[in-house]
């Protein structure tokens, strides 16, 4: 099953956030409270978006983390590439910047060599055409009323 780590789960969470403020500052406890996130492993998360350019740290007293670019230019695939390394849907798929198939003991007989392959570069072509803004959903609305209803008892 294809699922995504914790650490690519809370980067898309903090981004959607940044992205939700419009380039203001969030201080990574601020984003670890309101979503209920362990501080230490979101940290580490927006250390690596920012090693990626994904955010911007901004140090001092009034400091905090923005994006580092439109949410729109942020694909899904750069997020879990700066988090996990290279998506392979499997090993014998090689990444994008190799040529070689990567050695597997199925490789001479598998049958599913190309079709796999096919559906490895479809999943990458739209985790690459998916962006962080295509995510961040409609909580930017405001949220329905609710209406509370009466019983009136006879």
């Amino acid at each position: 099953m294809l699922a995504l780590t914790r650490r690519t789960d809370y980067a898309l969470i903090t981004l959607a956030h940044l992205a939700r403020h419009d380039g203001s500052l969030s201080t990574a406890r601020e984003i670890a409270d309101l979503y209920h996130l362990p501080l230490a492993m979101l940290t580490n998360v927006l250390k690596a978006l920012a090693q990626h350019e994904l955010v911007e740290s901004v140090r001092g007293a009034h400091g905090g983390y923005r994006l580092g670019k439109p949410a729109g230019k942020i694909s899904l695939l750069s997020v879990m590439e700066a988090l996990e390394g290279q998506f392979r849907l499997v090993t014998c798929v090689p990444h994008a910047t190799e040529d070689a198939i990567h050695d597997c003991d199925l490789k001479t007989w598998c049958p599913i060599q190309a079709p796999i392959r096919r559906l490895h570069q479809t999943i990458a072509r739209w985790l690459e055409q998916t962006s962080v803004a295509d995510i961040c959903g409609d909580e930017a609305e405001p949220a329905p009323v609710l209406i509370q209803a009466t019983v009136v008892h006879r």
